[in-house]
C-alpha cells in the first residue's frame, strides 16, 4: 500500500512524502531515517494511480527487459548505448516512458539502482537486488538472475490462472444462463400457469428467485470488486486469526498458502544470489510485503535467526512453514548453497500449488454442471407440475 506521511527532524523540521509498504513497515522505515511520525495516511492520489494508471511494469514485460539487459551487459555495450537499443524494441508506451526516464536519470549521473527506483515502474526487488549487484560489481549476473526469476514468477501465476480459466468461463455463462431465464423466460411462462400454481412450493421459490434477480441481479457485477476488497482485507489484516482461518480452507488455503510461498521463496532466492545475507534478504520481505501475516512469519524467523537459530529451525518453529519447506532449506544450509535450495523450494511449492488447483478443478466442473442441470430441473418442475396437475384434474373431471 501507499501512504502519505508527516514527520519532523532531529531538528525540528517539518518534512512531507509518501511511501510504500505495509503500515507498520513504513512506519518503521521513517524511524529508522530519525524521523518522527506525526500523520501517517493513505496516500488515495497513489492508490488510484497504482490502480486505474498502469505504471508497474508486468512480469511478461519484466521478463523481456532483464533478458535484453543481460545480453547488451554481456557483449559489453556501455550502459547509456544499451538503453536505446532496448527502447528501439520496447513492447509498449510504458516501456519507452520508463527508458527515457532511466537514461535522464542516468545522464545526470545517477546509478542504476537509483534509475530504477525513480520510475516508480519496478517492484522493491528489482531495486534491492541491483543495489546489491552494483556494491558487488556483478550487475550483469544479477540482470540474468533477474531475467530467470520473473520467469519463474510468471510460471507460477500462469499455471494457476490457466487451471482456473475453464471453470471460471463455465461459471459466467451459466450465471448468463440464469439471468436470461429469470429475467426474460419465466416472466413469460408465469401467465401461463394454472391458477392454483402457487401451492407448488418449487413454483413459489423460482417464481422467486426470478423477481429477485430481476431486482437485484445487477449486484452480480460487483462480485469480482467484492472479491478483491475481500482480498485486499485478507492481505492488510491484523487480525491473524482470520489469515490463519482462511489459510485453514480444505484445498483453496493451500492453494493461496503455496502459491504465495513460491513467490516469496523466489524473491529470497534472488536476493540471495544477488549477494544479500539471508538476514537482510527477511529483513526486505519484511518491509516490502503487503500481506501482513505472512511478513509476520517471516518477522518471526528473522529474529529467531537474530537469538541463535538456523532459518531452518527458525521455520520450524513458526509452525506456518510447509515440512518438505524446512527439509529443503535444512539441506541447503548444509550444502552451504541456500540461494539453490531456496529456489527449489519455490519450485516444489509452486508445484504442489498446481496440483492442488488441478483437484479443485476437478471437483468444480462436475459441481457446476449439477448446478445448471439442477436449476433448469427446477425450472421445469416449477411449470410443468402445476401444468400436468391442471390438465389431470380436467381430464378427471371431464
Amino acid at each position: 500500500m501507499k501512504w502519505t506521511f508527516r514527520c519532523l527532524t532531529k531538528n525540528g523540521k517539518e518534512v512531507c512524502g509518501a511511501i510504500s509498504g505495509t503500515r507498520d513497515a513504513a512506519a518503521q522505515q521513517l524511524r529508522d531515517k530519525g524521523l518522527l511520525v506525526i500523520d501517517l495516511n493513505w496516500d488515495w492520489a497513489g492508490i488510484r494511480n497504482e490502480f486505474f494508471i498502469q505504471r508497474k511494469l508486468d512480469d511478461k514485460t519484466l521478463v523481456m527487459f532483464f533478458e535484453d539487459l543481460q545480453e547488451m551487459f554481456k557483449a559489453g555495450i556501455p550502459l547509456r548505448q544499451i538503453f536505446f537499443m532496448v527502447k528501439e524494441t520496447a513492447a509498449n508506451r510504458l516501456v519507452s516512458e520508463v527508458i527515457d526516464q532511466m537514461q535522464s536519470a542516468i545522464a545526470s549521473g545517477k546509478s542504476l539502482t537509483e534509475a530504477f527506483e525513480q520510475t516508480g515502474a519496478f517492484p522493491w526487488i528489482v531495486i534491492s537486488a541491483a543495489s546489491a549487484g552494483e556494491k558487488a560489481g556483478v550487475l550483469a549476473e544479477v540482470t540474468r538472475e533477474l531475467a530467470k526469476h520473473f520467469r519463474r514468477r510468471l510460471e507460477v501465476r500462469e499455471r494457476v490462472a490457466q487451471a482456473l480459466v475453464y471453470p471460471v468461463g463455465v461459471l459466467i455463462v451459466i450465471l448468463g444462463l440464469m439471468l436470461f431465464i429469470c429475467g426474460k423466460v419465466i416472466p413469460q411462462l408465469s401467465g401461463m400457469l394454472p391458477p392454483g400454481a402457487w401451492e407448488n412450493p418449487a413454483t413459489r421459490l423460482v417464481l422467486g428467485l426470478s423477481r429477485g434477480m430481476r431486482q437485484y441481479g445487477f449486484c452480480l457485477l460487483f462480485l469480482p470488486l467484492l472479491g478483491f476488497g475481500i482480498w485486499q482485507y485478507f492481505k492488510q489484516s491484523q487480525n491473524y486469526k482470520i489469515a490463519e482461518f482462511c489459510f485453514a480452507v480444505p484445498l483453496l488455503g493451500r492453494i493461496s498458502k503455496y502459491a504465495l510461498l513460491s513467490l516469496f521463496f523466489l524473491n529470497l532466492s534472488l536476493l540471495q544470489r544477488s549477494g544479500v545475507t539471508i538476514l537482510h534478504a527477511l529483513q526486505n520481505i519484511v518491509q516490502k510485503t503487503e500481506h501482513r501475516y505472512v511478513a509476520r512469519q517471516f518477522r518471526l524467523c528473522h529474529d529467531y535467526i537474530l537469538g541463535g537459530l538456523d532459518f531452518s529451525q527458525a521455520m520450524e518453529k513458526t509452525a506456518f512453514f510447509p515440512a518438505v519447506a524446512v527439509f529443503n532449506i535444512k539441506k541447503g544450509e548444509q550444502s552451504g548453497n541456500y540461494a539453490e535450495h531456496l529456489e527449489k523450494t519455490a519450485l516444489i511449492l509452486g508445484d504442489k500449488a498446481n496440483r492442488l488447483t488441478d483437484t479443485l478443478v476437478s471437483l468444480l466442473n462436475p459441481a457446476l454442471i449439477f448446478l445448471a442441470a439442477g436449476f433448469l430441473g427446477l425450472v421445469a418442475v416449477s411449470f410443468l407440475g402445476p401444468v400436468y396437475g391442471s390438465l389431470s384434474a380436467m381430464a378427471g373431471g371431464g
